[in-house]
């Protein structure tokens, strides 16, 4: 479930009380995704700053004056192009069952060329980490210019396992500390090191290298720690006291006590070190906006969810048509067109309950105040039977009346708006959507045909 996952990591970005919640675990091939949705919003508010549209500015750290529309601007730009950076790695990882080193070799000198064209201050950002079974570990390794000839290497990780490299190295003063008042352990970024150009440009290569070998080869989790805490580089990188004001500066993050939904968690400590508290905080109240439905899903929101009458729905609220469509375009990742005039959450709404049959030709529209009518393909009386059983089990009072099967034809299901636009459109999910349209559009002629599950190769 992508909008609750998500919804649970704004959640973990500063102050955590229960880590994950107990709720639901991303599944590894939604990493990219997940990193996705953060992508879109950014890429969002960049355009609301540009246009004069956000007007609720933070406050630069430690000081009373707020940050400026072109400052804000100038640090989400870095982000946007860290995600990116990173979704396409990510997608040329998966092109290959392992990557050959000397294609590895090619992309680190790349990004050492680049890093060397970089302004003091800016950052290359890696994802790395391990596969694994049951699941892999998501870490960053950002790559930050110190000046003109320093490099400095920050592993970006919160979550450690016991004696293991990462623990030994990791969890130590002062990068792991116990804070007054605060059961949780407090961790933050491990400095790997600061290298210097040209003198350390080989030893540099190497390291890059060893970091995206980590996932791109297919090491065991122990080996890929060793690249990415640089277990091999010599003392004199090490040493981390030619950076001690900026290592100082860094924010701690409650540590994580296990290795699940580790994409944004650790993304988290990237944008917190590279923006500051003031705008982390400011990113995550946007994030909550931009997808509102997400704000009720949280077990430490305040006030208490909208009452619901006998039949399931939301009292006191009525969304109309517009709304609900604006709601699972959001939620979708789809464009207007999609959502309008295509089939995306016609299909979305049957490939959640696992039946593919392709709804071309279905639509929806507003019935009755405070419902929604579905017309709806179902190859057999058992697809729809199946297709109630779930929704009713899982979002009680969604479907108001009972369907009667059309074979060969449009079955109709109404549904109740609120309950469709609150707890249903934002689980449908971005990933899903964006197959969804494409197998649907599709001229396959097989009307059972299963869509193909996705491949994932990095949690």
């Amino acid at each position: 479930n992508l909008a609750r996952t998500y919804r649970m990591y704004l959640d973990n970005i500063v102050n955590l009380n229960v880590e994950h919640q107990g709720l639901v675990k991303v599944d590894a091939g939604e990493a990219p995704t997940i990193l996705g949705i953060r992508l879109y919003i950014y890429t969002e508010l960049y355009l609301r700053l540009a246009n004069n549209l956000e007007l609720n500015l933070p406050a630069q750290e430690g000081k009373d004056q707020a940050y400026s529309t072109q400052q804000l601007m100038s640090l989400l730009l870095k982000q946007i192009r860290t995600i990116a950076d990173t979704i396409i790695n990510d997608r040329l990882s998966m092109c290959f069952i392992t990557l050959p080193p000397e294609i590895l070799q090619v992309r680190a000198k790349g990004i050492i060329a680049r890093i060397s064209h970089m302004q003091q201050g800016e950052e290359y950002v890696i994802r790395s980490g391990y596969e694994g079974t049951p699941s892999g570990h998501c870490i960053y390794v950002s790559l930050h210019k110190l000046q003109d000839n320093q490099v400095l290497a920050r592993v970006d990780n919160r979550w450690l396992l016991a004696n293991r490299i990462d623990a030994k190295v990791h969890d130590k003063t002062p990068w792991c500390v116990v804070q007054p008042g605060n059961p949780i352990k407090q961790i933050k970024s491990y400095c790997v090191g600061v290298f210097t150009l040209p003198k350390d440009q080989k030893v540099l290569r190497d390291y890059i290298t060893g970091v995206m070998a980590a996932v791109c080869v297919g090491m065991d989790a122990v080996s890929a720690l060793s690249c990415v805490y640089g277990k091999k580089l010599s003392r004199s990188i090490k040493d981390v006291s030619k950076a001690q004001t900026y290592v100082a500066s860094w924010p701690y993050h409650s540590i994580q006590k296990d290795a699940d939904n580790c994409t944004l968690s650790s993304h988290n400590m990237v944008v917190s070190v590279q923006c500051g508290n003031n705008v982390f905080e400011w990113l995550k109240n946007h994030e909550l906006r931009a997808i509102p439905s997400l704000t009720t899903l949280s077990s430490s929101s305040t006030g208490p969810r909208p009452k619901r009458t006998q039949a399931g729905g939301s009292a006191n609220i009525n969304y109309t048509h517009e709304e609900l469509m604006k709601q699972l375009q959001i939620c979708l990742g789809a464009t207007w067109d999609d959502v309008y005039n295509g089939i995306a959450v016609e299909q979305a709404l049957v490939n959640k309950v696992g039946i593919y049959t392709r709804q071309n030709g279905a639509s929806f529209r507003s019935h009755q105040e405070g419902c929604t009518m579905f017309k709806l393909k179902f190859a057999s009386a058992e697809e729809l039977q199946q297709f109630a059983a779930y929704y009713n089990q899982h979002y009680p009072g969604l479907i108001t009346e009972a369907p009667v099967y059309v074979a060969d034809g449009m079955t109709s299901v109404i549904m109740d708006t609120a309950v469709l636009y609150r707890d249903v459109a934002p689980q449908l999910g971005v990933a899903n959507a964006t197959r969804i349209s494409r197998i649907a559009n599709s001229n396959s002629s097989n009307p059972s045909k299963t869509a193909p599950k996705d491949q994932c190769y990095l949690m």
